[in-house]
């Protein structure tokens, strides 16, 4: 676990394959993924991958930057690596009972 930096933790939305209502998931996909969806998210607190897009398009108001840390701030946000999030997976799995459920 990162002990200093800012650190970042990425969403991923998936829909499941075999449902009867299948474009339902779809719609929803193609809807977070817009930028009305993204600035819902925006309003929300969380920061969409497209962000800076947004940002360049004039499409992130005042309002809904004085929810985010300053800008300076989200440049410096590291993401990890797929390789670290297996470590921490790993480490978490090791760890959770004895440090949550005194185990």
């Amino acid at each position: 676990m990162p002990t200093d930096g800012v650190y970042g933790g990425y969403y991923a939305q998936g829909i499941l394959k075999d449902t009867p209502h299948q474009n339902a998931g779809k719609l929803w996909i193609d809807h977070i993924v817009s930028d009305e969806g993204a600035l819902g998210y925006l309003e929300g607190g969380a920061i969409p991958a497209r962000f800076e897009a947004l940002v360049a398009a004039g499409k992130v108001t005042e309002e809904a930057k004085k929810n985010l840390p300053a800008p300076e701030l989200i440049a410096q946000i590291k993401f990890p690596t797929q390789d670290q999030i297996a470590k921490m997976k790993e480490d978490l799995a090791a760890n959770w009972g004895p440090m949550v459920a005194d185990k």
